[in-house]
């Protein structure tokens, strides 16, 4: 099944990029119950969520290196090693296991996120397209931000947190099913093809905007439950700011499928 056939379903796509949206959005709290269980400090929780992100970059680089546009298989194996990596977590002791297994699960989840990006580039209306998964595969981690603070704190609250976005990850997962074997490529043609020093400083910017998002998603957001808390608020109300300004997010990413680029979706 084409490009344009299979991924115009930006339910499935926003699903299949939700388990790395959702760890990622979660991350004050997900660190925060690992603090309350284990007693890790904050340089420590720091390096975990450096190891997770090292995980997703390993995994992003390889699917430049040597995806051949295979599909379903690679999304498929992501969902598993990515929740091997959770229950590790749940299941291990110590801070180095800790951290080997939160890097286990950047891998797989980011090995999701990075084909299914490749997929979604290759859309009728990236624009669009890319804008559905933003909002839509954002909505679970939004809601763990709120429910978090309910699970409890210790090794139990921390086992409750991790196998209830487990849980929500494999049902995502489930939707690789769906995907076609093979991604085949709408290719333009010679004369179309983007190059010269506009193209070059498209890149570059788009380079830029990410490194801006990523550094401000895995720097400062992901200890800003720790910082809360060092400032007296309760978890309820950081969770609450914390959805908030994910949800700010979504609304502009809605805004954008709805009239962002040319054409229909």
């Amino acid at each position: 099944m084409s490009t344009a056939g299979e991924l115009r379903d930006n339910v499935v796509s926003s699903l299949l990029v939700s388990p790395h949206f959702t760890i990622r959005t979660a991350m004050p709290f997900l660190l925060a119950a690992l603090a309350d269980a284990h007693g890790f400090r904050e340089a420590a929780l720091g390096e975990l969520g450096s190891a997770y992100s090292a995980g997703s970059l390993l995994a992003a680089v390889l699917a430049v290196l040597f995806a051949d546009w295979r599909l379903r298989l690679p999304v498929l194996l992501g969902v598993l090693v990515g929740s091997a990596g959770l229950v590790c977590v749940v299941t291990g002791h110590g801070y180095a296991a800790v951290f080997t297994e939160c890097l286990l699960a950047g891998v797989g989840y980011g090995a999701m996120y990075s084909w299914m990006l490749s997929a979604l580039a290759a859309a009728v209306n990236p624009a669009r397209t890319l804008a559905w998964q933003w909002s839509i595969g954002t909505l679970p981690g939004l809601s763990f931000l709120m429910a978090i603070p309910a699970f409890g704190g210790g090794v139990a609250g921390m086992r409750v947190t991790f196998l209830a976005i487990l849980s929500v990850n494999l049902l995502a997962g489930l939707s690789a099913l769906t995907l076609p074997v093979r991604l085949e490529l709408r290719r333009k043609p010679e004369h179309e093809a983007a190059s010269g020093r506009g193209y070059a400083r498209g890149v570059a910017l788009a380079a830029l905007s990410l490194f801006a998002l990523y550094a401000g998603c895995t720097g400062g957001w992901s200890l800003l439950a720790r910082v809360a808390a060092a400032d007296g608020l309760a978890p309820s109300v950081a969770g609450l700011a914390l959805s908030l300004a994910t949800g700010a997010s979504c609304v502009v990413a809605l805004l954008i499928a709805r009239f962002g680029g040319v054409g229909r979706a």
